[in-house]
C-alpha cells in the first residue's frame, strides 16, 4: 500500500521526466537552428564520437524521459502489479549507467564536459533519489550511484588510442572532417 507522500513522490518524479524531455526538445529544436543552450566545446565534440549525432542522442533522450516519466505515471495505478515499477527502477539505474560512460568520456578522454550532459546526469540523479523515497526502497538509490560511478571509472579505465596524447584525442574529429587522416 502506497502512502500519500510516496504517490506525490511519484508525481513529483513524472513532472520532472517531462520538464526534462521538454528542455531536451528545446535543445535539438536549437540545433536544428545552428544554436545551442550548452556554450561548452564539449557537445561539438561528443557529437563528433557518436555513432549517429548529437541530435538522435537528443532524440533518444526526449523519448527516453517521456518514456520514464508515463512509467512512473502509470506505476502509480498499477502498483498492485508490481512489474512497471520494476522496469521503471531497471531503466533509471541502467540510464544512471549510460550518462555515467557519457560524462566519463568527457572528462577523461575530452577533458570537458557538457553541461546538457552534466545536467542530465543531475536530473537523473534527483529523479533517482526521488523514485527510491517513491516505492520506499533506499537500495534503488545505491543501485544506481553504483551503476554510474562504474561508468565513469571504467571510461577512466579505457584509454581511446594509446598512440595519441589528450589533446589529439579531443582533435581526432576535427582532423577527420579536415581530411588530415587516412
Amino acid at each position: 500500500m502506497t502512502t500519500i507522500l510516496q504517490q506525490s513522490w511519484v508525481k513529483t518524479c513524472s513532472i520532472l521526466g517531462y520538464l526534462a524531455a521538454l528542455f531536451l526538445s528545446i535543445e535539438l529544436l536549437m540545433q536544428t537552428r545552428g544554436a545551442s543552450l550548452c556554450k561548452t566545446s564539449a557537445c561539438d565534440i561528443i557529437g563528433d564520437y557518436t555513432r549517429f549525432g548529437e541530435t538522435t542522442i537528443l532524440g533518444a533522450g526526449i523519448l527516453f524521459f517521456l518514456f520514464l516519466a508515463t512509467g512512473m505515471l502509470m506505476s502509480r495505478r498499477a502498483a498492485a502489479s508490481g512489474w512497471l515499477p520494476v522496469v521503471v527502477t531497471l531503466v533509471l539505474v541502467g540510464s544512471m549507467a549510460f550518462e555515467g560512460v557519457l560524462v566519463g568520456f568527457q572528462l577523461f578522454s575530452l577533458h570537458s564536459v557538457c553541461l546538457i550532459c552534466a545536467g542530465t546526469l543531475g536530473t537523473l540523479f534527483l529523479l533517482l533519489t526521488l523514485w527510491s523515497l517513491a516505492v520506499a526502497d533506499r537500495k534503488i538509490l545505491l543501485m544506481g550511484v553504483v551503476a554510474c560511478i562504474s561508468g565513469i571509472i571504467g571510461m577512466y579505465l579505457l584509454n581511446p588510442d594509446p598512440g595519441l596524447s589528450k589533446d589529439e584525442i579531443a582533435l581526432a574529429p576535427v582532423f577527420q572532417q579536415e581530411g588530415f587522416t587516412d
